[in-house]
């Protein structure tokens, strides 16, 4: 089993003691910043709200995020699929042409 790192990763204030693959620590830490930063948004906006709420405006609002990228993602995943059946389907005609 590969080595796990300790870290504390801070989040609206709170530290979360956590062991991660070395690989991924770095993903982590930029995940730890992006909700910090999402916090600290909705903070200044929201100055009033408990945490929690902040926190469950920050989950909503990268889950929204997360989801975004996902269709964009699936639509170019598309796009190419539907650009390679069609240069094949051009390839397969072209050489019924040249068959008959």
């Amino acid at each position: 089993m590969s080595d796990l790192l300790n870290i504390n990763i801070n989040i609206a204030g709170n530290s979360y003691p956590m062991k991660v693959k070395p690989a991924e620590e770095s993903k982590i830490r930029k995940a730890a910043q992006l909700i910090n930063d999402d916090f600290n948004k909705y903070k200044k906006v929201y100055g009033s709200m408990k945490h929690i709420d902040l926190l469950a405006m920050t989950s909503l609002q990268i889950a929204s995020d997360f989801i975004e990228i996902n269709v964009g993602n699936n639509a170019s995943n598309l796009k190419n699929e539907i650009s390679k059946l069609n240069e094949e389907l051009n390839e397969f005609i072209g050489n019924e042409k040249t068959i008959k």
